[in-house]
């Protein structure tokens, strides 16, 4: 009987790797494109946000008052013949941005004819603007000098001779101030290690002392009725951050008429420590109006009385704020701070030639800028 030798086989099924490894890949794949546009997603659109690019706002002309200067070139020697004692140029401002309010300070406007500036105005005082909004401003310009008639009535004389067109040039000029990324100053300020937005504090006018300050417009020469010898402002002041204490320093106050100082002060409170979401009450202490102003300011209310206009005060508060971070104690900085407020004018109350100092906007306009601790 013959012995067989039984070889036993065994076979490798290479075609299960073979799915494997292309699952493995697939997923590999799937893998690095999602890490590659999380990437892209942060490079090219967060990080795009948090620097947002702070775009100028845009300027138009909107109209201008009918009829307000006009020309007769019909004759030898050509005509001006309206030249309003005053009119109106009105623009349109609007802020481009998403991410940014603006403030407007001191905008004044002109008009040129060859280089030569014409007409100049204040187009407004001050006004703030949010993310996106538009706002119209009106330049009220006085007559055309005189001295420029002739020389303007030949020019466009000459122009329509010759079949041209005459153009003037406007000028605004304007300091903007970008609530969020400087353009003169900064407002927000962000930790480096957290995301959390640094607010400014925030002041309103509360009240004036009754009948702190007065005048009568019922005789010839104004008089001042009341002039204390001293008397207050009421200012609340807020922090609305969260995550920051907040402590002042070195205070002060002052009241302004036509840019001029009348009366200043050093806050009662010149140094208190303000919690996270804390809100506080300081007083400012004036003495009486100085004797030098007197007659200036009493024609002054007088004269915008008799016109039906307010005459109004600026009120400005300056100090220096050390910020203390919840999330880092150790770490501290500091900042100064400007405020500006036009709440304050002359009311007419009970006789109407008998003024006070009254209060008719609690509203006030707080702008910093990093400084030493």
């Amino acid at each position: 009987m013959e012995k067989s030798d039984t070889k036993n086989t065994i076979t490798i099924d290479s075609t299960k790797d073979s799915k494997y490894n292309v699952v493995f890949q697939i997923l590999l794949l799937v893998l690095a494109i999602a890490l590659g546009v999380t990437l892209a997603f942060r490079v090219f659109y967060v990080d795009r946000e948090d620097n947002a690019v702070l775009l100028d706002p845009k300027f138009q002309i909107q109209a201008v008052s009918p009829s307000s200067f006009s020309v007769l070139t019909g004759y030898i020697h050509p005509l001006i013949l309206h030249n309003h004692d005053s009119w109106n140029l009105t623009f349109s401002i609007r802020n481009p941005n998403s991410n940014y309010d603006l403030y407007y300070d001191n905008l004044k406007a002109s008009i040129s004819y060859n280089n030569t500036i014409l007409w100049s105005a204040n187009a407004s005082d001050k006004f703030h603007q949010d993310a996106k909004a538009q706002t119209t401003i009106d330049s009220m310009f006085a007559a055309l000098p005189e001295s420029y008639a002739y020389w303007i009535g030949t020019s466009i004389a000459g122009d329509f001779a010759s079949g041209q067109t005459t153009r003037f040039s406007i000028l605004l000029l304007i300091l903007a101030i970008a609530l969020g990324v400087a353009l003169a100053f900064r407002v927000f300020h962000v930790h480096e290690d957290t995301t959390t937005v640094l607010h400014d504090p925030k002041f309103q006018i509360e009240a004036v002392s009754p009948s702190s300050f007065s005048v009568s417009t019922r005789y010839i020469h104004p008089l001042i009725l009341h002039n204390p010898d001293n008397w207050n402002l009421t200012f609340s002041v807020q922090n609305p951050n969260g995550d920051y204490d907040f402590y002042y320093d070195d205070i002060k106050t002052g009241i302004f008429y036509n840019n001029t100082l009348l009366w200043s002060a050093n806050a009662a409170s010149g140094k208190f420590y303000q919690d996270a979401k804390g809100q506080t009450t300081i007083d400012s202490t004036f003495a009486a109006l100085p004797e030098s102003y007197e007659y200036w300011i009493c024609t002054s209310i007088a004269g915008d009385f008799a016109s039906g206009q307010t005459t109004r005060f600026s009120i400005s508060l300056s100090g220096k704020i050390q910020i203390s971070d919840h999330k880092s104690p150790s770490h501290r900085n500091c900042r100064e701070f400007h405020v500006s407020c036009e709440g304050l004018r002359v009311e007419f109350p009970d006789d109407i030639q008998t003024g006070v100092l009254a209060i008719d906007s609690k509203a006030c306009v707080v702008i910093s800028q990093d400084s030493g601790c």
